[in-house]
């Protein structure tokens, strides 16, 4: 199971970074904002929603709920 957590932890991470380099051009919260049109916005909220589930799926067959 630490494996398990290891990866959502990772998986986490990877979407928490994804998302700051969307939104920002450097540093979190201490750089300008970039401006994003709305399909780009669409694009990349589906990219989250795709690993998101991704990561679930993988952990629901880890955990036999499926």
């Amino acid at each position: 199971m630490s494996s398990l957590v290891r990866s959502l932890a990772e998986t986490h991470e990877s979407i928490a970074r994804d998302i700051q380099d969307f939104m920002w051009a450097g540093r979190p919260e201490k750089s300008p904002k970039i401006e994003h049109s709305k399909e780009e916005l669409e694009e990349k909220l589906l990219s989250i929603r795709e690993q998101c589930w991704q990561q679930y799926n993988d952990a629901a067959d880890e955990l036999e709920w499926r």
